[in-house]
């Protein structure tokens, strides 16, 4: 089952805290990213949460112009949760259902801002990690995506060939759209925060056993390779089709010294999409705006509430249920209980008074139906599954 949250009422109080300069085009459309990643929130010594590890569905709001740096972005002060369902239980036809239906609904939403102005929603950009990308464009993958028989969804090159294709150039021109997916799909993404990161390790993995004082040259010059990628990924003065060249560069330079010294290192799916990196930098935008680095620091939010409770048959609705409506309570002199109420993590409190009577349980009927405008929904996946 996947559980989600009522979106409208969040997207509206969104519209009224954003920068519309910013966020609203002369149009009054706002660029929506949608992003999937799975994240693992149980303790596998604990019976009832052993397989809590859950697809984490999360919407963003982007700026107008994703092309140029917006710093504030990585403060995911437009960032909220969708949904989420069990990660190796859902299938990729379910997948793909519940996130293209997502994308229709959200662009059917229109509000009126507190400026009165009407405004619609447009999906720019999927972004996620491997597993959820591949499977969203119907090509094979497993979860670890470390193995050479995953093919990339961004060209056709055979994943037997990746080592035969070692610049940017190569990859660029093998680059084709793919029909199975949906026509909603327009940019490409690769999912550098990942890539990256594991390319790094397994390189520093392979030194611990190599002869260090034979290849120092080659060493030195990765070292300074990789210092100048990191540092356009993560610089937030550039604009993208600055980045894209600095990228280009260096990944060209890296790949050339990486083989020289490891020639006959594995090539799998993560070191091949490290190539398209420059090509969806210059097309989709800057990193600071569509990657998963600022995202995955918002599974922190699904990680903290997952801690107030042991688990359960329905841990999905207890935790979105937390996430949704986190609420303290505080006893003060007149008998009354104060609730202090945080919707989200990026919203202000709210604080509601009442009498709170022994017997009565803290559910739906003591609060008010107004105070779960965050409605929890129960999608059966069963249904209209042969449309995909």
């Amino acid at each position: 089952m996947y559980y989600r949250v009522n979106k409208k009422n969040i997207l509206r109080k969104l519209i009224d805290e954003i920068d519309h300069e910013i966020f609203i085009n002369d149009k009054n459309y706002c660029n929506v990213l949608i992003y999937g990643d799975g994240v693992n929130l149980g303790n596998p010594l604990i019976g009832n949460q052993k397989n809590t590890t859950q697809l984490h569905l999360c919407l963003k709001l982007l700026p107008n112009d994703v092309h140029y740096p917006f710093v504030n972005s990585s403060k995911n002060l437009t960032t909220f949760t969708l949904g989420i369902t069990p990660e190796k239980k859902i299938t990729p036809e379910e997948l793909k259902k519940i996130v293209f239906d997502k994308i229709k609904e959200i662009e059917q939403i229109t509000l009126t801002s507190n400026r009165q102005i009407i405004i619609k929603f447009i999906l720019y950009i999927i972004s996620g990690d491997n597993v959820f990308l591949q499977q969203i464009h119907n090509r094979n993958f497993n979860w670890s995506n470390r193995g050479n028989n995953v093919a990339c969804r961004l060209c056709n090159i055979p994943p037997n060939q990746y080592s035969q294709n070692l610049t940017t150039f190569h990859v660029q021109n093998k680059i084709c759209k793919n029909n199975n997916i949906h026509s909603i799909m327009k940019r490409p993404f690769c999912d550098v925060f990942h890539d990256f990161t594991l390319g790094v390790l397994s390189y520093t993995s392979y030194l611990k056993n190599s002869e260090i004082l034979s290849t120092l040259c080659t060493i030195n010059n990765i070292t300074v390779l990789l210092c100048n990628i990191t540092k356009a990924i993560h610089d937030y003065e550039i604009h993208s089709t600055v980045q894209a060249n600095i990228l280009k560069q260096n990944v060209n330079c890296f790949y050339q010294q990486f083989f020289k010294l490891l020639p006959d290192f594995p090539f799998s799916l993560k070191y091949h999409l490290l190539l398209h990196l420059p090509y969806v930098v210059q097309n989709s935008g800057h990193l600071s705006n569509i990657s998963c680095m600022s995202l995955e620091s918002y599974h922190q939010t699904l990680k903290r509430e997952s801690k107030l409770f042991k688990g359960g048959k329905t841990f999905e609705k207890t935790l979105l249920s937390k996430v949704a409506l986190h609420q303290k309570i505080d006893t003060v002199e007149d008998n009354a209980c104060e609730i202090v109420i945080k919707k989200w993590r990026n919203y202000n409190y709210e604080e509601i008074p009442y009498k709170l009577e022994e017997t009565t349980p803290l559910n739906k009927t003591m609060f008010g139906s107004e105070l779960f405008d965050y409605s929890l929904d129960k999608v059966d996946l069963e249904d209209d599954l042969m449309e995909l």
